[in-house]
């Protein structure tokens, strides 16, 4: 049935909880949030009428933000999701759209990367995409002439001849940028020259992937009359833009082929595209998941995301009554969430952990690797008849440090069916061949009535070490029913090099006591590790900053901070000691203290230190 849109539960009752909002940015407005608002959020959720009784709690709480590479287990919105999940909410959360970061921390966003969180990537479902030849220009010379990928709308019957300029030089949005200088497009002036005349009015905008919103490009470029917009360097696949039916078309180039269309603009030569007819193909990525969405470590070295649904051009409904289609991990966390409602409709039973464990131990594997689909692809029917549930749903096992290195975890397995179940346990690794590790379960079988559950003590061990770390699923089973999957990893070790925290200086090393002008300590923390398949991060999860004298004797804390991500930070000295009194004069040491986001229980910190001198007093 033409412009019929599927939805995953129609008949579910929805309470709209705003937590973002237009707000003025550096380019322009954008849609931001805090994460105070999200927790409050959360709180309504457990408690919709404000009662204080959690009676009535939303069943299940979908949360389609994302703070990038904010993946620390105990931020304040991992600790709300960890209470609404306590108070029978259970919270789905996309995992970010920042690409695979394999076995190591790196690409996954709050709070979809908290424990307790239903995380959830994109899977591309359709079987086929759009493309449109595509011929351009440069100059009198052809540099293209290949099919070229619709990243959003389409193009007409007739095809487009259009001629292409990008965004050189001063605009309304920067009169002082060189004449030289490209523009990205994420902001509208950015179409317009310094008179305010759009330099892209019934032409073709040709701007680069450089990292802003595609979409937002999209919108300006249309707003500013442009014809189409040509897009070089994106990994977007087709059809993969959010756009409106009345949304101009969206071309996406090689990037080598969108610079030497640039270099020629700047050398005063002509650009001209011409598109064919958009004709559907093959989707080559059909059934995997999606290139932008993200997945590996949250910084507890749990494995993100859980599962994954479709969420590349989903068909939705527009706020104008039209059609849109929606893609990211939001929009396959949406679907997610209308599958955990309708499985709360169908179980009335089971709390949001066994929810959640219902959804993740029933997935069914795509043949990725666990920090790219979790426990595989949703599946309604198979959780609706999951007879097993096993807290937690996946397993993080931490780093593999040392040669002879183990790790024990313990898990609850839980009878969601109506007659016993005898129960073993299996493991698949990711990597092929001889796995790096193995693993024991104590007691190796469970006998398990009706509603009962147990503890099992699971055992990793690695005689040699996995330095390169590695993952796979566990496998808890029972004759008659299918298998409950739960996903795990060990964590890459870090460099052993790179300290967690360094580069310290002051901007005077003598000083007077001052609270008006103090003394700025400048120092940087964590690392970005470039690492085959995407940057590593290495974030820290307590900073310490101590006060010492040159003799080795701690005179106490003058700041702690929590959960940094890598960067420079700055602390301004003002001569005075951790209870608030002016420093004798002297010497003194600032020693810094860094402990890594995934610390255990006897994992050394980083250190290091500088020395400053206090002057006599007036």
């Amino acid at each position: 049935m033409a412009g019929l849109v599927l939805r995953v539960a129609p008949g579910a009752r929805i309470l709209p909880l705003r937590v973002l909002g237009w707000q003025k940015s550096e380019d322009g407005y954008a849609v931001v949030g805090r994460g105070d608002q999200l927790v409050a959020a959360l709180e309504r959720a457990v408690d919709p009428n404000a009662d204080g009784s959690t009676a009535d709690a939303l069943p299940v709480a979908l949360t389609p933000v994302v703070e990038p590479f904010a993946a620390f287990g105990d931020s304040p919105e991992a600790r709300a999701v960890a209470g609404a999940s306590a108070l029978g909410t259970l919270v789905v959360a996309p995992s970010g759209n920042d690409g695979d970061a394999g076995i190591r921390f790196g690409s996954v966003g709050a709070p979809g990367s908290a424990p307790d969180a239903l995380s959830v990537g994109a899977l591309d479902s359709r079987s086929a995409t759009l493309q449109a030849q595509a011929t351009l220009v440069v100059g009198g010379s052809r540099v293209l002439d290949e099919p070229a990928r619709l990243l959003g709308a389409t193009v007409t019957e007739r095809g487009l001849s259009l001629q292409v300029t990008s965004l050189l030089g001063p605009s309304l949005a920067d009169p002082a940028r060189a004449q030289e200088v490209e523009a990205g497009g994420s902001r509208l002036g950015d179409f317009f020259d310094t008179r305010g005349i759009s330099r892209v009015a019934g032409r073709a905008a040709l701007v680069p992937a450089d990292g802003t919103a595609l979409a937002r490009k999209a919108e300006n470029a249309q707003a500013a009359g442009a014809a189409a917009l040509v897009v070089y360097g994106t990994d977007l696949p087709a059809g993969g833009l959010d756009l409106s039916e009345q949304a101009i078309p969206v071309i996406a180039l090689p990037a080598d082929t969108g610079t030497t269309a640039v270099d020629g603009l700047r050398a005063g030569r002509q650009v001209v595209i011409a598109l064919g007819k958009a004709f559907p193909i093959g989707n080559p990525s059909a059934g995997h998941v999606a290139a932008f969405s993200s997945g590996g470590l949250a910084y507890d070295g749990r494995v993100r995301p859980d599962v994954v649904a479709p969420g590349v051009g989903l068909e939705t409904d527009d706020v104008d009554g039209g059609h849109a289609t929606a893609t990211g991990s939001s929009a396959a966390a949406a679907v997610v969430a209308g599958t955990a409602a309708l499985l709360e409709q169908a179980r009335p039973g089971l709390d949001a952990a066994d929810l959640r464990s219902a959804l993740v131990g029933s997935a069914h594997p795509l043949g990725e690797a666990v920090t790219r689909e979790g426990a595989g692809r949703v599946e309604p029917a198979a959780a609706a008849a999951a007879a097993l549930a096993v807290q937690p749903a996946t397993l993080a096992f931490g780093r593999a440090l040392r040669k002879n290195w183990s790790e024990s975890r313990t898990i609850t397995v839980k009878n969601l069916s109506d007659r016993p179940l005898q129960v073993g346990f299996g493991f698949v690794a990711d990597n092929s061949g001889k796995a790096a590790v193995s693993f024991t379960a104590e007691p190796a079988r469970l006998n398990l009535g009706p509603g009962a559950s147990a503890d099992v003590s699971l055992v990793i061990a690695a005689p040699k070490g996995v330095g390169a770390g590695t993952s796979g699923v566990l496998l808890a089973a029972a004759p008659g029913v299918g298998p409950a999957r739960i996903p795990w990893a060990v964590a890459e070790q870090p460099p052993a090099s790179a300290a967690l925290v360094g580069s310290l200086s002051l901007s005077n090393w003598e000083l007077t006591p001052s609270n008006s002008a103090p003394t700025v300590l400048a120092f940087r923390v964590g690392r970005v590790v470039d690492a085959a398949g995407g940057d590593a991060v290495e974030p820290v999860s307590l900073l310490d900053l101590e006060l010492w004298t040159p003799q080795g004797k701690r005179l106490g804390l003058l700041a702690r901070l929590r959960d940094l991500l890598p960067g420079q930070y700055a602390f301004g000295l003002t001569g005075r000691d951790a209870d608030g009194k002016i420093l004798l004069p002297g010497l003194y040491v600032l020693r810094l203290r860094a402990q890594p986001a995934d610390a255990e229980d006897g994992t050394p910190t980083s250190t290091a230190e500088t020395v400053f001198r206090i002057k006599e007093h007036a």
